[in-house]
């Protein structure tokens, strides 16, 4: 009897052990108006507006459950999907080292994609996404009015996630029509 106690306290270890370390949601490090590039609900979002330094806006917007691309075309709908799932899944890791603030602000003037989300005509997220990719293929992001860009990822992925933030309208508009 005394055996089979020890067996089960040793399980309850265990499982109390791996909730903590596999099942448990991980506390914000960062201030969440320095790091506030995750969409937590993608379905609210009615508008996402992106554009580059080369002039090349993307306005898609929802509306009765139809995604249209500048107010006139059909969009892809595997492009939005992806991009509606990067939205909700990328994290930051980490601020991006001292040492690199300058080369990363550079790089990021020069080459970057602006994103505004709108949830009802209100503004959620402005945020500037690197084209380049980063260290471990993460990618470099700075919210509007913040201090310090941050490296961001999707999680369990080897994904720059940079590309999907992509402006060309003929990448976005659906071929099929």
């Amino acid at each position: 009897m005394k055996r089979n106690f020890g067996y089960l306290l040793a399980l309850l270890i265990l499982s109390a052990l791996t909730y903590y370390f596999v099942f448990r949601e991980e506390a914000e490090v960062f201030d969440k108006a320095e790091a506030n590039f995750t969409v937590k609900d993608t379905a609210a979002i009615q508008t996402i507006f992106l554009s580059n330094l080369k002039n090349e806006n993307i306005k898609l917007s929802r509306s009765s459950g139809v995604w249209k691309l500048n107010d006139s075309m059909d969009p892809r709908l595997d492009a939005i999907q992806l991009l509606l799932a990067a939205l909700n899944q990328q994290k930051p890791t980490q601020p991006v080292p001292v040492s690199a603030h300058n080369s990363v602000i550079t790089d990021l003037s020069g080459n970057n994609t602006k994103v505004e989300i709108y949830n009802h005509k209100e503004k959620t997220h402005t945020f500037y996404v690197g084209l380049n990719p980063g260290p471990n293929n993460e990618t470099y992001m700075l919210n509007e009015n913040a201090k310090r860009p941050f490296l961001v990822k999707l999680p369990l992925q080897n994904t720059f996630v940079g590309v999907r933030y992509f402006t060309r309208i003929n990448e976005w508009r659906n071929k099929k029509y």
